[in-house]
């Protein structure tokens, strides 16, 4: 009974108190540390389809201005909103401390009702507020600003007929306002490397993370210059195989030479020993320097019947 109500205490402390920074000197970076806080648990199960889990409870995280972000009972989360190449530094979004942080924010992407900007940075303080460590929330928030879902409002006009007072039918222009989600491209295995340097070495504020969009990531210099060479960046022509930089072919004038000059016996057979082919499975005797049927240099000079009239040619 003294460890149940211990446990009650506790939890209302914590119901009490909130996400606060667990660092007592932290640095200047001109961002809030109070990161709201969490109400309920996450109760879910996977779906048939082994990728989905649907929510069987409320939860709710409130961020730092009191803005309540629901995930209802019924909710399909799968951490899509987060983009995946960056799960090799900070894990899926089923594990660890920013699972439900992924879970709001699968469902913010998911009604659209909020701003993407608004809906990207409850994420990054629900990862705070969960416990993940100030460098790596920081990777997450770039991630999902500037690789993840956005939306925007468009207006469409339709027309409907409608019934007026005579009874009439006639039409009428009706206008709509819904969302829409805009196309973005996936990360390169670089950038997201870039992404873990610039968070590391620099620390940036979210105002600075915001402005840092993919062209300015891709100036920054690499720290490890030979990792990614050959690796094509958005927006890149792939080269064709064969073309001119093509490392198996020398310059244009010494292909047109080559094409030019006829190939000698020697370079199709070697005389001193004898050629397999491994597509056939069988062995290929080198031809021999005379035509076939003509005369050799030892009937020349044996005269041999048919060859009589013959000898060597004059010097």
């Amino acid at each position: 009974m003294r460890n149940h109500y211990l446990s009650l205490l506790l939890c209302g402390l914590v119901s009490a108190i909130g996400c606060q920074s667990s660092e007592v000197d932290a640095p200047d970076t001109g961002d809030s540390t109070d990161f709201g806080h969490f109400e309920g648990e996450i109760i879910a199960s996977w779906d048939d389809d082994g990728r989905n889990m649907t929510l069987r409870e409320d939860f709710v995280y409130i961020d730092s201005q009191d803005r309540r972000w629901s995930a209802p009972n019924g909710s399909v989360v799968n951490g899509a909103s987060i983009p995946s190449a960056f799960w090799t530094l900070i894990g899926g979004p089923f594990e660890g401390k920013y699972r439900n942080a992924s879970v709001v924010h699968d469902v913010g992407c998911d009604d659209m009702t909020a701003s993407w900007e608004d809906v990207h940075r409850m994420f990054y303080e629900a990862c705070r507020c969960g416990g993940v460590d100030e460098a790596k929330a920081k990777m997450l928030y770039y991630a999902v600003y500037h690789f993840g879902p956005r939306w925007e409002p468009v207006t469409e006009t339709h027309i409907e007929k409608r019934q007026n007072e005579a009874g009439e039918m006639v039409e009428h222009e009706v206008t709509r306002r819904r969302m829409v989600r805009v196309h973005r491209e996936p990360p390169t295995d670089e950038e997201v490397e870039k992404v873990r340097a610039f968070v590391k070495d620099e620390n940036p504020k979210l105002s600075v993370l915001k402005k840092t969009d993919r062209d300015v990531l891709r100036r920054r210099p690499h720290p490890h210059p030979d990792r990614f060479r050959n690796e094509r960046q958005p927006g890149d022509v792939k080269r064709p195989e064969g073309g001119p930089e093509h490392p198996s072919i020398g310059k244009p004038e010494d292909v047109a030479k080559d094409r030019k000059r006829p190939a000698s016996p020697s370079e199709h057979f070697s005389h001193d020993r004898t050629h397999e082919n491994p597509a056939m499975g069988q062995t290929v005797q080198p031809p021999s320097r005379e035509p076939a049927g003509g005369p050799t240099s030892e009937s020349r000079d044996r005269g041999q019947p048919g060859m009589a009239g013959l000898g060597r040619p004059s010097r």
